[in-house]
C-alpha cells in the first residue's frame, strides 16, 4: 500500500492502519485490529477491489455480511490472481487477515475498483442488483456512499440500482 498509494497522497502515517499479516498470531492480530477500529471509529475511505468471484477485501463467497475482522483461507482463484505480486506461486499466502463485510459497511465512503475484461461478469452480476452472501460485493448495494470505477469511466451504484 505504501508503494502503490500512500507515498503519493497527503496522508499522515498515524492515519494508516493495516493489519499485520506477517504476525505469529493471526487471531490476536484480528482482535487488536478490532480494538483499534473501535477506538478510532469507522474507516473514512475504504478502497476495495472486486474479485472475479465477487469477493471484496478477501471476503470470499459465503462470508456473512455481519462478519468482523478475521482470518480467511484464500481460494485458489484468489491466490492465482495475486501470484503476480510474488516470485513463485509457493510464496503466495494461503491465509490472510481481512476486515469483515460488517467492518467495510461501516466505512463512511467506499470506492470499488474493477479493471479488466475478466472482471466484466462480476461487474454485470453486481449491477443486476441482487444482494446475497454468495456474492459478497452485493452488500455494497446497501451502502449509501459507494462509488465504483472501471476503465469505461466512473459509475455510481446509486444511479444504476
Amino acid at each position: 500500500m505504501q508503494k502503490h498509494l500512500f507515498q503519493f497522497i497527503n496522508l499522515k502515517d498515524d492515519h494508516v492502519h493495516i493489519p499485520d499479516g506477517e504476525t505469529g498470531d493471526l487471531e490476536e492480530e484480528c482482535q487488536r485490529y478490532e480494538r483499534l477500529l473501535a477506538k478510532e471509529g469507522p474507516i473514512d475511505l475504504q478502497i476495495l477491489g472486486l474479485g472475479i468471484n465477487g469477493h471484496i477485501g478477501f471476503n470470499e463467497p459465503g462470508t456473512a455480511f455481519d462478519a468482523r475482522t478475521h482470518v480467511v483461507n484464500l481460494t485458489d482463484s484468489t491466490r492465482e490472481a495475486n501470484a503476480k505480486f510474488f516470485d513463485t506461486k509457493e510464496e503466495v499466502p494461503k491465509q490472510a487477515i481481512t476486515m469483515g463485510i460488517g467492518n467495510i459497511m461501516e466505512s463512511r465512503e467506499i470506492i470499488l475498483l474493477a479493471f479488466g475484461e475478466h472482471k466484466q461478469p462480476a461487474i454485470k452480476q453486481l449491477m443486476e442488483g441482487e444482494v446475497y452472501e454468495d456474492f459478497p460485493a452485493s452488500a455494497l448495494l446497501q451502502h449509501d456512499r459507494v462509488s465504483d470505477l472501471w476503465r469505461e469511466g466512473q459509475l455510481n451504484l446509486r444511479k444504476l440500482s
